[in-house]
């Protein structure tokens, strides 16, 4: 009996390094563990310069702007991989161009499945717009439905980075065919100098609380954050707080200006390269981090914290996955048990050690990348 060959993985990405995104950087993580792990695997990526070289990795940058000729020169490429070909789309529906509504990709995708042959994966980073705000957004929802709609019948398997995106695209799915969480796992090392870390320790809180944040500080992020930080500082006068990541230092400097008393005890690190991030998150006690949705699995700077072995408190929201009901590590509690929870850390940093042994274990036995590659192995 003749045997079968092994599958060759392709990657379909809106985005890849060294443009800067989530995408971006899970694909890569996943593209080369996959690789490591003895895997065929190509990755076709939009023409951002020139095509960077991942330890042997086969990376294309072909699909230009997502347009006919990009799609023309990526179908090119697929060709000339030997078969089984499967394509794994990272779908995000406003990554690909024409205002969110790429209609041709999926005519593409389909065509590659339908009449090429090509076995199609999909990882929906996020499912599609929300039908609120304005009525371009809800245009631009229908869209998707429909984008989806024809994406989740072509698909063999598809993966969704929280249960929230798997309850809202089980709908658009054909009956039986099921939906697998996939978390996203941290692009943020936790590898770090432990004398460094010491050191911006004694810098910023020579005697006392060093609290963490970690994002990109958007608008309804920042609001939560503000309010939350104001109180702690005004409640506890041996704490400071160090805001990471991109927009951090434009956020301290707001909270400095509102806040005068505190310019000693506020700061930001603004954006940081992955070691410069791995060691300023380790230097924190613990963290808060909250969004307007709540925390969830998807969300990278929490993956990046319990990474390196760091605790907190986070709020529940809309996309905030049930089994923290159950996981130990990080306190995830509602919006208005945050402050209280907060202050609970904050007067006994005796629970924090535990608290980070739990928060390593969690993530070793569920976001890893490792664990991620292990899941993906496993549908082959």
């Amino acid at each position: 009996m003749t045997e079968k060959a092994p599958v060759h993985w392709c990657f379909i990405t809106p985005e890849y390094p060294p443009t800067v995104g989530g995408v971006a950087d899970y694909t890569r993580l996943v593209a080369t563990h996959l690789l490591k792990a003895g895997q065929a695997v190509s990755v076709l990526a939009p023409t951002r310069g020139q095509a960077p070289i991942d330890n042997g990795l086969d990376v294309q940058t072909v699909l230009g702007e997502f347009g006919p000729i990009g799609f023309w020169r990526g179908s090119k490429a697929l060709d000339g991989i030997r078969r089984p070909r499967r394509l794994f789309l990272q779908w995000v529906p406003h990554g690909f161009g024409f205002k969110s509504m790429n209609l041709l990709l999926v005519v593409w995708i389909w065509w590659r499945v339908m009449v090429r042959r090509d076995q199609l994966w999909i990882m929906a980073h996020e499912p599609f717009f929300r039908f609120e705000k304005s009525w371009k957004q809800c245009v631009a929802g229908s869209v998707h439905r429909v984008m989806v709609w024809v994406l989740l019948a072509c698909a063999d398997q598809i993966f969704a980075g929280n249960r929230l995106w798997i309850n809202l695209l089980l709908f658009w799915t054909p009956k039986g065919k099921p939906i697998h969480w996939l978390p996203v796992p941290s692009n943020v090392p936790d590898r770090y100098d432990p004398q460094v870390v010491s050191d911006i320790k004694k810098n910023l809180v020579p005697d006392g609380i060093l609290v963490g944040s970690f994002g990109t500080f958007g608008p309804s992020t920042s609001r939560l954050l503000e309010s939350c930080f104001e109180k702690l500082l005004n409640k506890r006068e041996r704490t400071s707080a160090l805001f990471i990541g991109k927009n951090s230092d434009v956020f301290a400097n707001s909270l400095i200006k509102k806040n005068p008393h505190f310019k000693d005890r506020i700061f930001g690190t603004g954006p940081m390269d992955s070691e410069g991030l791995s060691t300023h998150i380790a230097a924190c006690d613990f963290f808060v981090q909250l969004n307007e949705e709540g925390l969830s699995t998807r969300n990278g700077s929490l993956m990046a914290i319990l990474n390196i072995g760091k605790t907190g408190v986070g709020n529940i929201g809309a996309v905030t996955d049930s089994d923290w009901n159950s996981w130990e590590g990080f306190f995830v509690v509602k919006n208005i048990e945050v402050d209280r929870k907060i202050l609970f850390v904050a007067d006994n940093p005796e629970i924090i050690p535990k608290m980070e042994f739990l928060a390593k274990n969690l993530y070793r036995a569920n976001f890893s990348l490792e664990i991620v590659c292990k899941k993906l192995l496993a549908y082959s």
